[in-house]
């Protein structure tokens, strides 16, 4: 659907599920791929270069998002891919990290200790459909792309078996390692 007589936003979508299914190498992801290149992160319609039919860029913005992400930190993507990604990355934080609405009450962690809480508006009069919870929602799922999915990077999915032993002693040489201080 990259660029046609369809809708644009759903380009996201559709190669996002190409990828997933395994599909990563085919002509219409990297067409949708391409398609996608100078979309920006954005609150308001026009920002992510999509288009003036977007009634949810944070909606599209989720789908690209990890679109960017499945191609540009796989193993083997070509340079275009990365750069895409890295550049796509540092935009995302940039604006993500800077644009949150906080509000005065204060939510206590497990210790209580107080903390900040906010949101992401949605741009009144732009978003038809979704609102400031579900732009919050999909602002944080990006921001937690890393921690969601790990990059595809086979075009087959592949029966995994549990090897004999002690669960304590496997490890892998792609392990990630997260720290959680609590």
């Amino acid at each position: 659907c990259a660029g046609g007589n369809q809708h644009p936003g759903l380009t996201a979508t559709g190669c996002l599920a190409m990828q997933l299914l395994g599909y990563m190498k085919e002509g219409e992801v990297k067409k949708s791929l391409n398609y996608m290149r100078d979309w920006e992160p954005s609150f308001t319609k026009n920002g992510t270069k999509v288009g003036n039919d977007c009634p949810s860029p944070q909606y599209y913005c989720y789908y690209a998002t990890q679109c960017k992400y499945q191609a540009g930190m796989c193993e083997g993507a070509n340079k275009a891919d990365e750069e895409t990604w890295v550049k796509w990355n540092a935009a995302m934080k940039k604006l993500y990290t800077t644009s949150i609405t906080d509000i005065a009450e204060k939510v206590k962690d497990c210790k209580g200790k107080d903390h900040k809480q906010g949101f992401y508006p949605c741009a009144k009069g732009e978003d038809t459909w979704t609102n400031d919870v579900m732009n919050s929602c999909l602002v944080a799922l990006q921001l937690m792309v890393y921690y969601r999915y790990l990059p595809t990077t086979s075009t087959k999915a592949a029966a995994a078996e549990a090897p004999e032993g002690d669960a304590d002693d496997l490890t892998d040489a792609n392990d990630v390692s997260v720290d959680v201080d609590i």
